[in-house]
């Protein structure tokens, strides 16, 4: 065998390595995708409990009767008058819906420089700590969430077995609006379905990601409020849970709605803040997150705590296949044959990410009620949705500040 003979098998080598690793990580993926959570040892107790609603709504008086409304008619009686609905004006119109429902508002007066969830939680918590209120956790969520008739009656359940943080099941109002929106959401559908599914199965903390959650009061009271007030409060919670060993919960029966971006404009700066907040907040850990890994002896929670970096390593080592195959063309004389196997590459990684697309909004389209327009849109669509973080991670951490920008919301159809 001659030099650019075993050059050459060196190369149909890395070809099979690398279609066998796609390979494995694909079937990988779909398997935990379509995996059934067990709750047969949820023991059920339906014991009541006093719960607060917090509802940040900055301008938000077009959609907050929706989640008002949502709250009023839940199976778990709560009392309308613990729903505290954050505004930050007496004259926002806001304020006249929730005197409609009998709901109380919280008017804001620390606004120079905080203009963040975290910071209106913080001051509406610790304004009902100064009054002497007392419940046993504070449930979040956003001025767009509806909530599914049953959802606090589930999670009370999930209260009584004794989880400090747990999160419901994300479902979206406007799946079907277009591609933009059903992408968005399946987002979350991979982190929660996905994600926290695999979490629980592997005992670790699950993630909190945007809203639909509660946390216990003794947690707050003992921060003496809510310190999470980073760009991505929700992820900052994440973090504090694992580093405290709190019992966390995905309760995949308790459901609730959001709304989604349906333009890439609006998408891509959500986007931004979140990427920005993900790693300002790991930043921040990074001392008691390394600690964390280092005294870690399962393998799967080490995996869960290294967060984006077995994504960044695959893309560089597809990134080194490909330099390694250019350099290999090149010796052998086969010129730019290397753009042609670049493009099968990333044809191939495509596909793959098409079939896995595909195969969670098949799993959703009961629950979601995604007509099959849509799937086959946001399955063609998603890998380009998703290639995009990397133009967006280059653009947030290149901003010396990234600000909490208002997101207009159409409201229920």
């Amino acid at each position: 065998m001659n030099y650019y003979e075993m050059i050459e098998m060196v190369q149909m080598i890395l070809d099979a390595v690398l279609i066998v690793a796609l390979l494995i990580l694909f079937f990988v993926l779909v398997i935990h995708a379509c995996a059934k959570l067990d709750l047969s040892k949820c023991k059920h107790n339906k014991t009541p409990h006093k719960y607060a609603i917090l509802i940040p709504a900055r301008n938000e008086s077009h959609v907050i009767a929706n989640i008002l409304e949502s709250i009023k008619n839940q199976t778990y009686k709560c009392d309308m008058k613990d729903t505290y609905v954050i505004v930050e004006s007496y004259n926002d119109p806001t304020v006249k819906i929730c005197h409609k429902y009998g709901a109380s508002y919280f008017v804001r007066t620390e606004l120079e420089g905080r203009r963040r969830k975290g910071y209106a939680l913080d001051e509406c918590i610790k304004d009902i700590f100064s009054k002497g209120k007392k419940y046993d956790a504070y449930f979040i969520f956003d001025a767009d969430n509806i909530l599914a008739p049953n959802y606090i009656e589930l999670m009370n359940e999930t209260f009584n077995d004794g989880y400090d943080i747990a999160i419901g099941y994300r479902n979206s109002s406007n799946w079907n609006a277009n591609t933009i929106s059903a992408c968005s959401a399946l987002t979350f559908t991979m982190i929660n379905e996905f994600g926290n599914k695999r979490r629980l199965k592997d005992g670790t903390n699950v993630v909190v990601s945007g809203t639909g959650y509660y946390i216990k009061s003794y947690i707050l009271e003992e921060l003496g409020g809510f310190p999470f007030t980073e760009l991505t409060e929700d992820y900052e919670i994440t973090m504090y849970s694992r580093m405290k060993n709190y019992k966390t919960f995905y309760n995949v029966d308790a459901w609730y709605y959001d709304e989604q971006p349906e333009t890439l404009k609006v998408s891509n700066k959500q986007r931004e803040r979140w990427v920005r907040g993900y790693f300002d907040v790991r930043k921040k850990y990074k001392d008691d997150l390394k600690k964390a890994i280092k005294n870690e002896k399962s393998i799967k929670a080490r995996f869960n705590d290294s967060g984006v970096i077995p994504y960044v390593i695959e893309i560089i080592v597809l990134i080194g296949y490909l330099v390694g195959s250019f350099i290999i063309d090149i010796k052998t004389g086969k010129g730019w044959f290397c753009a042609e196997r670049f493009l099968i590459v990333v044809f191939f990684v495509y596909l793959l990410l098409v079939l896995f697309s595909l195969t969670m909004l098949c799993n959703e389209k009961n629950k979601a009620k995604i007509n099959g327009k849509t799937i086959f849109k946001a399955a063609l669509f998603n890998p380009i949705f998703l290639s995009m973080y990397v133009h967006i991670a280059i653009k947030a951490l290149s901003k010396k500040e990234i600000g909490w920008d208002e997101i207009k919301h159409k409201g229920a159809k």
